[in-house]
């Protein structure tokens, strides 16, 4: 009988998943460009190093024993970061090209995103980056988006998401809108107030604050709502309301007056923004390379300005 030396334990592994993938040892040594022998030989090879049988065999058919369906999802597991390293590896001789589609809330993404897109760009100039900017959540499988920035805490999913940024809620309002209506100074004040509310929010006519190691949930209610981010920063700006909005939206207007930071001892809560991305296995190099040059933007951009 012709012999056949065992291979790697990885090149084993993508062998055995060939095998259940095709369904038979000829397919499998097809695809593999191999003799029928030779894989077969090398499966039982492995079921002996292993000391476990992982196919059942008939005069016709292959079926795999329980050992062998376990088995047979570490080695898919291991497929895919191999290929996976791979990839890197050729993509780092490779000059950063492609595109990127990117997707955000408009008011963050012109503020904070689009001047860090110019300056990656400026980095590697052969990346051509789609963005879209709508407040609205977007499906990033069914809409091919490689990167969306979300803020959280974020619904369960089988996406994968990395912090980017985190920062503080402040309470603000216009100084002519404190004119007339009168400046907020203790949790009871709050409900009296006209609000601008955001629609996207989990519970918009509700808001949690902490004061003195207590969490207490007010209710809210305003003549405004919309279901973008820009809108409601120059409704408050134009004195119609007053609103809990994340620092780095208003640090500008906090700095030169146009928005008065309301009730500072109170905690209004903390922002936590994400890129969320789907087949982490297959990360690009693109990719990362772009989400991790937005996180160090944001964080170098923003530490001193937000006291992070």
């Amino acid at each position: 009988m012709e012999q056949f030396p065992m291979r790697s334990t990885t090149d084993a592994m993508t062998l055995f998943a060939t095998v259940v993938q095709q369904g038979s040892f000829t397919a499998a040594a097809r695809r593999l460009n191999l003799s029928k022998a030779a894989v077969s030989q090398q499966v039982k090879q492995l079921e002996s190093r292993l000391d476990v049988q992982l196919l059942n065999r008939s005069t016709r058919t292959l079926s795999l024993t329980e050992a062998g369906r376990d088995y047979f999802q570490s080695c898919v597991r291991i497929q895919a970061e191999v290929l996976s390293a791979e990839e890197r590896l050729r993509e780092l001789k490779q000059e950063v090209s492609g595109t990127l589609k990117v997707t955000c809330t408009a008011n963050f993404g012109v503020r904070h995103i689009v001047p860090a897109i110019i300056a990656f760009k400026k980095r590697y100039p052969k990346l051509h980056i789609e963005m879209l900017m709508t407040d609205q959540v977007q499906e990033l499988v069914a809409e091919n988006i490689d990167l969306a920035f979300r803020f959280g805490p974020l619904m369960e999913s089988n996406l994968f998401a990395k912090q980017v940024l985190k920062c503080p809620y402040h309470l603000c309002a216009s100084p002519e809108y404190l004119e007339r209506y009168g400046t907020p100074e203790r949790i009871s004040d709050l409900s009296s107030h006209n609000w601008i509310i955001h629609r996207m929010s989990r519970n918009p006519n509700r808001l949690n604050v902490g004061h003195q190691g207590e969490l207490i949930e007010v209710p809210i209610k305003g003549d405004i709502i919309t279901d973008n981010s820009q809108a409601r920063r120059d409704f408050i700006l134009a004195g119609l309301g007053i609103a809990r909005i994340a620092a780095v939206d208003v640090q500008q207007e906090l700095a030169n007056g146009t928005l008065i930071d309301l009730m500072p001892n109170y905690d209004f809560g903390t922002m936590s923004l994400h890129g969320v991305y789907s087949h982490k296995e297959r990360m690009t190099r693109k990719l990362r390379l772009f989400l991790d040059f937005i996180e160090s933007w944001l964080m170098n951009n923003q530490s001193q300005k937000l006291d992070l």
